[in-house]
């Protein structure tokens, strides 16, 4: 029996999302570049604020229409198995070139001497959610890999072979498409790579420079900032949570539909990655949630400067 590997499931959930997404997203962009009244606030904070908005709501889209696009690429599947990583890598993308298009402009005539730490500005929740889908994800991936086998035309990793268990009227048999070696290790350079240039976009949002002498510039490039580290993390969370959604229902169904003629342990694993897969799906909604939320979220005021720290001399 054929079942699809990395399916629909993961982009089904995101155009159940999509109607109200975009209505919300759209109300935002207007509010980020309707005029502002001259004087309410520094030229620089407006283009900071703007410039982050804009590159976000393009990376959002044009992540929206990756999967589409990566669906005819590859061999048997291997475009919408990478397409989770490759969203990931667009919208991590559209942060760091916003980042670098405003590098100046939160900065003013002087910078404050700060000290800025990327782990202060991590969102722990999304952050400890990612790294515990990593880990299911890297467990889940080895052993398919492991156990996955050639298929009927000699491809390497796309097929699980089993021995049927005493008195269930057959010797062997295989299923496929599995998520084995064939998906997994494209699949894994794709994640690192993700990693890198994520690790990089975080970096570079922390170490913008900025005014920190006046209390309004602060106030507005914090957001933005921490936003911009949000949006990574919550980037990496979507490759990892769909690639985990793909697998682990994938592998999974595979071993329950065939779950009578398994021995017993092998459908205690086809349930437990099943559950993985399961999980995948809610880490997937919270990645989408985590994604949204910094551009529907009303900017802050700007407000009149108020020194708090001695500029650099």
């Amino acid at each position: 029996m054929e079942v699809a590997v990395l399916g629909p499931v993961p982009f089904l959930v995101l155009g159940v999302l999509l109607a109200a997404v975009l209505v919300l997203v759209a109300i935002r962009f207007w509010s980020a570049v309707r005029p502002v009244p001259a004087g309410a606030e520094p030229p620089g904070l407006t283009r900071l604020r703007r410039v982050a908005v804009l590159a976000r709501v393009l990376g959002l889209f044009a992540g929206l229409a990756t999967p589409f696009l990566l669906a005819g690429v590859g061999r048997l599947g291997l475009g919408l198995a990478l397409a989770p990583t490759v969203v990931a890598a667009v919208l991590v993308t559209a942060g760091l070139v916003a980042e670098l298009l405003s590098w100046r402009d939160a900065r003013g005539g002087s910078a404050a001497l700060e000290v800025r730490r990327v782990r202060d500005y991590l969102p722990r929740a999304t952050t400890g959610a990612t790294v515990a889908g990593l880990v299911v994800l890297v467990a889940v991936g080895v052993w398919t890999t492991v156990v996955a086998a050639p298929d009927d035309l000699g491809r390497p990793g796309r097929s699980y072979g089993y021995t049927c268990r005493y008195g269930s009227g057959c010797d062997s048999g295989s299923f496929g498409p599995f998520p084995g070696s064939f998906y997994t290790v494209p699949l894994l350079v794709g994640l690192v790579a993700l990693l890198v240039l994520a690790g990089l976009a975080v970096v570079v949002a922390v170490r913008r420079p900025r005014d920190g002498a006046d209390s309004a510039v602060r106030r507005v490039d914090e957001q933005v900032r921490r936003s911009a580290v949000s949006t990574a993390v919550a980037a990496v969370l979507l490759a990892v949570s769909g690639s985990l959604t793909g697998i682990g229902l994938t592998a999974g169904r595979g071993l329950l539909v065939h779950a009578d003629v398994l021995s017993g342990g092998l459908r205690v694993a086809g349930v437990l990655i099943t559950g993985a897969g399961l999980a995948g799906l809610g880490l997937l909604v919270w990645a989408v949630a985590a994604l949204v939320v910094p551009l529907v979220t009303p900017a802050p005021a700007a407000a009149s400067p108020v020194p708090s720290a001695a500029p650099e001399r």
